[in-house]
């Protein structure tokens, strides 16, 4: 009867040592598979936490945007100006997620939803009337000269509409390169004026 050796054609030490360099490359391979499976399966677990944290981020947000904004009703001049910081953070969180998808940090999937959320709610009246007032005002002059629009990500998501002035949805910024630290806290110059609400 045949030694299992024998059956494989192995009849000597050389033989023997071209088998074990064989499985040796093969154990190689397969520690390098399950290095690459694991590297996968961490990235994708640690887009997935980076992404929840957009989610929380978001939730936090909007929690303290009146819920009738999202219903499609307006804010009064007072409500406006209170809500305005955190409608400010929620434009600045969206263009920070289309920056992020664009740059591969954000999934397709995720930004599919994102994206289509984003859409609705920039549609709605009092989101509208603000994104187009901080995209009017988000502009800044380069030292030559030329002006660049900020918010440059979230305009290829939802192009603002045109700003009117004469229906002002707040006052002027105070510090128009810098709209969020305008408007931070109710300022008592700021309550006395009054407002047409643009819907």
């Amino acid at each position: 009867m045949e030694s299992l050796l024998d059956a494989l054609g192995i009849h000597g030490w050389q033989d023997g040592a071209a088998v074990a360099t064989i499985l040796g490359i093969m154990v190689g391979l397969l520690g390098l598979f399950l290095a690459g499976w694991q590297l996968t399966a961490q990235a994708k677990l640690a887009r997935s936490e980076f992404e929840d944290s957009f989610s929380r981020e978001y939730r936090q947000v909007v929690a303290q945007i009146p819920t009738k904004v999202f219903l499609g009703a307006t804010l009064s001049p007072q409500e406006r100006l209170a809500a305005f910081r955190f409608i400010y953070q929620y434009i600045d969180l969206c263009n920070e997620q289309k920056y992020l998808h664009e740059r591969r940090r954000i999934g397709d999937k995720t930004w599919a939803e994102w994206e289509d959320g984003i859409m609705s709610n920039l549609a709605r009246p009092e989101l509208s009337a603000a994104w187009s007032y901080v995209a009017h005002h988000a502009v800044r002059q380069k030292e030559n000269g030329e002006v660049e629009k900020e918010f440059e990500s979230l305009r290829r998501v939802v192009e603002p509409r045109v700003y009117d002035g004469n229906t002002a949805y707040l006052p002027p910024p105070v510090n128009i390169s810098d709209l969020y630290t305008s408007y931070v806290s109710a300022t008592p110059s700021l309550t006395g004026v009054a407002w047409q609400v643009s819907t």
